[in-house]
């Protein structure tokens, strides 16, 4: 009889002051007719009743646990032994702390099914994710004044967000024969969101964004934005007549300046789409095993480009593109700006010039092997004999182009096993 199996879980782990972690775990299961059989569904999921680790200090433990130590949340002092005066001792402050600092809330919700279908040549899982964390806890940068340079504060409120998959198809599997065929996906999407930034550390923000201080790309957060933004100025190109580069302001103007309040959010470094694929071929004693790698929707500042062209260091040596692409004289239209003597004041800061999608597609590795069967073995007077070879890092294709070998000669080695048993 043919039998369609819906599921709904949902479990709610959270932690809150004094209380510890819970779990809260909901399930409906219901059955009817559909157009397909199943063999087997099952349910992973792990209440937390476990009891807690024993370590020497729980208490402290606890602090670390919540993302912070204790000497983060109070001054500390430490005795100097080593020098007196009066023969008395005095103290230093050994850690600035945080006295309004709070414990980490973690909310967590998480969905997953497992099924095998079609006499188990079909398997597929899937869970799904979603993690708030309240009064994160991260560095602050303090005044030189203070005498230490970041102190432990709460930044404000995170989500993290995403789903987990893994389809197998044994496409064949006959053992008498002794041939087999199998292809695995794993497929994942992550996405963070920062949903509130402290009022504290938004000043921070403030004062930390206000400068452009580096031609490479530097974490700027937002509220309604992800922890992996790009961010940079927004480029019309290359002036012909001058051959400075040319940007837009926040107000649509025009302007040769670069400004810190002019940039904006120009992509995502997490790709949409996260995997790995693998196939296993397998006859009588020969196996081969072919893995790749698929990277697609995410986004990436060429910081390599923008150095070798743009930010070049003229007395060094320079890439071919220094002399084929930049700007050279009056009405050239080329990609890159003119070059000047090596400057901070004339580099080029993060824009969406140099800003590319990442997507990627690799052979990461390629195995092959053999087997001898027992009654070769015992001929040879062995229990086993197997051999094979393996080569990684087979093929790259890039919507950015990687550079490779530049420190290190680059090259591709197949390594070539034998294995014998007595």
């Amino acid at each position: 009889m043919r039998t369609i199996i819906i599921l709904f879980m949902l479990a709610i782990p959270f932690s809150i002051i004094n209380i510890g972690c819970q779990d809260v775990e909901v399930g409906y299961l219901s059955t009817e007719y559909a157009g397909y059989s199943l063999d087997s569904l099952v349910i992973n999921y792990e209440l937390d009743a476990t009891p807690p680790e024993e370590v020497p200090n729980p208490e402290y433990q606890m602090y670390l646990d919540m993302g912070f130590s204790p000497e983060d949340a109070m001054a500390v002092y430490t005795l100097d032994t080593e020098n007196d005066y009066m023969s008395r001792f005095g103290a230093y402050l050994k850690a600035f702390g945080n006295s309004t600092l709070k414990w980490q809330n973690t909310y967590q919700l998480n969905l997953g099914v497992e099924l095998h279908t079609w006499n188990r040549r079909l398997q597929f899982e899937f869970s799904y994710y979603d993690k708030l964390t309240n009064n994160t806890v991260a560095e602050m940068l303090l005044p030189i004044s203070h005498g230490f340079g970041t102190a432990k504060a709460n930044s404000g409120s995170i989500r993290n967000k995403g789903w987990d998959a893994k389809v197998t198809v044994n496409l064949f599997h006959n053992p008498n024969r002794g041939f087999t065929w199998s292809v695995t996906g794993s497929f994942n999407h992550t996405k963070n969101l920062i949903e509130k930034i402290s009022e504290g550390y938004k000043k921070f923000l403030k004062e930390l964004n206000s400068s452009m201080y580096t031609a490479d790309v530097y974490y700027r957060y937002r509220e309604g934005y992800s922890m992996d933004a790009i961010y940079g100025l927004r480029t019309v190109g290359v002036d012909p007549a001058t051959g400075q580069r040319m940007f837009l302001t926040k107000d649509e103007d025009v302007t040769f300046a670069q400004n810190a309040e002019d940039m904006v959010y120009l992509g995502d470094r997490l790709p949409k789409i996260n995997g790995n694929l693998s196939t296993n071929l397998a006859y009588k004693g020969f196996i081969l095993t072919v893995g790749f790698g698929v990277k697609w929707g995410g986004k990436q500042f060429n910081s390599t480009l923008a150095n070798k062209t743009e930010n070049a260091y003229l007395i060094l040596n320079q890439d071919r593109r220094v002399l084929s692409d930049t700007w050279q004289k009056p009405g050239d239209i080329v990609p890159y700006k003119k070059l000047m003597l090596n400057s901070a004041s004339t580099n080029t800061f993060p824009c969406d010039a140099f800003v590319q999608k990442d997507n990627v597609f690799q052979c990461t590795n390629i195995n092959v092997s053999y087997n001898f069967s027992d009654q070769f073995c015992r001929k040879l007077g062995l229990k086993g004999l197997s051999l094979g070879a393996n080569l990684s890092d087979v093929f790259y294709i890039s919507t950015v182009k990687r550079e490779r070998g530049t420190s290190y000669p680059f090259s591709r080695n197949p390594n070539f096993f034998l294995s014998l048993s007595f």
